[in-house]
């Protein structure tokens, strides 16, 4: 199998801005409980992206804990760069 033949089709559903929940949280708890049907592997898995004071980039994987109504709580590696 090629690389080329791993490709999957991500157009199950469209995203209409008249489709999304005013509130953030509320949207989440659809997406999240969406996944959770789907069985997603780990759908709590996400990426979480900051920028320095120089506006560089960094990206890393954190693992979403707790979502409450004012926001969402994660857990990452204490060892990795934050």
């Amino acid at each position: 199998m090629s690389l080329a033949d791993l490709r999957r089709e991500y157009t199950l559903a469209s995203l209409d801005v008249a489709d999304v929940d005013a509130n953030p949280i509320v949207q989440f708890h659809h997406w999240f409980d969406e996944a959770c049907r789907a069985e997603t592997l780990e759908p709590n898995a996400m990426t979480l992206a900051t920028c320095d004071a120089e506006a560089r980039p960094s990206a890393r994987i954190v693992l979403l804990k707790e979502v409450t109504p004012q926001g969402f709580v994660f857990f990452t590696d204490y060892r990795s760069r934050k």
